[in-house]
């Protein structure tokens, strides 16, 4: 069954992005507001699913009772845009696709549509609609990756930001570079970073040493260290920072040690 065979019309989407001015506010909270919304919104709808990352929040409801639902939306999210119906449908395929994305098809997008979906009906969130919507848009967005050209030479964020950082230092070989976090972007950083340059030393921080350590296989030669030791490592030539919930105090001393700097 399709998600048009179904009431489409029952669909409603409240979302800030990177576009929008309140994201900055929203986007450090995103954890405990994604909590909120799933306990806020949940009994005020048939269905919930929250697409959260770290550009997008998103909440996709199926017939939510008004005006109470936008109300909550509203007092969570400040001032979100709102879509209803197919053109909520449309824009969330347009997401998964990554054309709304600020890399312009970039690939992690489509994985982290398809969790939230997974992650909200693993939780009893979801509903017959929203399942078909989403089904819809993951479908969408694989094939528009499959059959055209959208992604073909595009990165994502996290080597993005090592094409940037290599950019304004004329390179990467030889260059001392630290990777703060231990998560799926850190990874693909360290990834990127050791199979197109030979940097002379890379150093993986992260809160648990145990999660650095693992990272840090991901680069050979590279070592980890806990985040607090951060002011240990000396000068710098490159710093990515792969970790949620902005600059940090652990942070301070790799600023002013580091030439360049990349927060993701």
């Amino acid at each position: 069954m399709e998600a048009w065979d179904l009431d489409i019309s029952s669909l409603t989407l409240y979302g800030v992005s990177f576009r929008d001015s309140c994201f900055a506010e929203v986007g450090p909270l995103a954890e405990a507001i994604k909590g909120r919304v799933y306990e806020a919104l949940g009994p005020l709808s048939r269905g919930v699913v929250v697409v959260s990352t770290c550009n997008r929040f998103e909440v996709y409801l199926d017939s939510p009772a008004e005006p109470r639902a936008e109300e909550v939306a509203r007092s969570l999210l400040r001032s979100p845009r709102v879509m209803r119906g197919e053109e909520a449908a449309l824009h969330l395929m347009r997401v998964a696709s990554g054309l709304e994305s600020a890399i312009l098809g970039e690939d992690e997008i489509l994985g982290q549509v398809r969790e939230a979906w997974l992650d909200a009906r693993r939780k009893g969130y979801t509903s017959e609609l929203l399942d078909a919507v989403f089904h819809a848009a993951i479908s969408a967005g694989a094939r528009a990756r499959r059959e055209t050209g959208i992604s073909r030479g595009v990165l994502g964020y996290p080597q993005a930001a090592v094409e940037l950082g290599a950019r304004a230092i004329g390179g990467l070989d030889d260059a001392k570079v630290v990777v703060v976090g231990a998560g799926l972007a850190a990874r693909a950083m360290l990834r990127h970073l050791c199979s197109k340059w030979r940097p002379a030393t890379v150093i993986v921080l992260d809160r648990t040493p145990s999660k650095a350590a693992e990272a840090a296989g991901s680069c050979p030669g590279a070592r980890a260290m806990p985040l607090d030791e951060a002011s240990n490592v000396g000068e710098v030539d490159l710093a990515l920072v792969a970790i949620k919930g902005g600059p940090r105090e652990e942070l301070r001393h790799l600023r002013r040690l580091s030439r360049v700097l990349v927060d993701i």
